[in-house]
């Protein structure tokens, strides 16, 4: 039972060790780390060392020379990193085929600046994290998601490859690194252009999922900040399954509510529906009412949004992606444990349905 532990315990010290001189920069007959060093470094006996060693001399990460040491092999720097990419999507019962595709964005440019340098490149389902060799032989993984479960996140924290988490707004600090995109530069931009007044009525319409809370959040923080009383404020949520029909109904049922209001959405999924449901009442986009989304579907893919004219606080998906990829390569290569926040800016795109000023 003893050896069998032992045995356990030098293959994964040797797959951590695989994984470093995979992108170490070490020319072949470089010294390699020597027993004695690895055991201090690892806290193992001096035997487990040389066994950790003896498997990657097998592999041949590593070669001896007798009477002289063990030396790194340039076959060990021939291999590619290899980089996960774990992306949670919304179900496609909930959103159209053009909004899919645009989710699919996120993955496809990260995956794609990952094999411009050069790396390989593999997708995990988020259903898939935590399954057994999920992540096997991976060097280092991306999240793409809105928001973690409570499962997943001493998941992530405890495995032993650098991690970021990306697209995430709201996650316990210094949980582990990851970008966000920064609502709040592009819900300046569109206030300012709306030029609101404190006698404006003001309507609020938000899924209850946590990214799209947090984007109600936001909107709010900057109206209290321009002066706007809470009096003047409607909010209304609803489930992500029920918002197509909510949205109608809400319109149908508050119409005299919704005329000469600035109605502002948690995402771009919510303003399509409230613009086809006013649509139907004959409200006239950007006279009637003001409304702005968020998420810029018209500029990535949605011809809906496009047809609509609808106004929106831009998340700007190839940046994001593309960011949270040069950052997963620099705390790989540079071996790096740091955790950091990075917030993404937005702007504001003014289109028929803000009004034209």
């Amino acid at each position: 039972m003893i050896k069998r532990t032992r045995v356990a315990k030098s293959r994964r010290i040797a797959e951590e060790l695989r994984r470093e001189f995979a992108y170490a920069k070490m020319q072949r007959g470089a010294p390699a780390i020597s027993a004695n060093e690895l055991a201090k470094l690892y806290d193992i006996s001096v035997p487990t060392a040389h066994n950790v060693l003896n498997i990657l001399t097998k592999e041949g990460f590593l070669y001896r020379v007798k009477g002289s040491g063990t030396f790194f092999n340039q076959e060990s720097t021939g291999r590619k990193i290899q980089i996960g990419i774990a992306d949670q999507t919304v179900s496609k019962e909930f959103l159209s085929d053009d909004i899919n595709r645009i989710l699919d964005c996120h993955f496809n440019c990260a995956a794609e600046f990952f094999r411009n340098h050069d790396c390989r490149v593999r997708i995990v389902p988020y259903s898939d994290l935590m399954l057994k060799d999920s992540l096997k032989d991976l060097d280092a993984l991306l999240v793409s998601c809105l928001y973690l479960d409570k499962i997943t996140v001493p998941f992530l924290q405890k495995i032993k490859i650098p991690v970021i988490v990306y697209r995430y707004s709201n996650l316990p600090s210094q949980a582990f690194s990851h970008l966000y995109y920064d609502f709040n530069t592009g819900i300046k931009e569109a206030l300012a252009y709306l030029h609101p007044s404190k006698t404006d009525k003001f309507i609020i319409v938000a899924e209850e999922s946590p990214s799209a809370l947090y984007a109600r959040d936001c909107w709010c923080r900057q109206l209290a900040l321009c002066g706007i009383e809470e009096s003047n404020l409607s909010i209304h949520t609803t489930p992500v399954s029920e918002r197509e029909r909510f949205c109608y109904r809400l319109v149908r049922t508050r119409q005299k509510e919704f005329k000469n209001a600035i109605i502002l959405t948690s995402n771009d999924e919510i303003a399509v529906n409230l613009l086809n449901a006013l649509d139907l009442e004959e409200f006239r986009r950007g006279k009637d009412y003001r409304l702005v989304g968020i998420g810029n579907r018209a500029d990535y893919g949605s011809e809906t949004a496009q047809k609509l004219q609808l106004a929106s606080v831009d998340t700007p998906i190839r940046q994001m992606a593309e960011e949270g990829a040069k950052l997963l390569l620099y705390a790989l290569n540079n071996n790096s444990n740091s955790k950091f926040s990075v917030g993404i800016p937005t702007h504001f795109i003014s289109r028929e349905s803000a009004g034209v000023l």
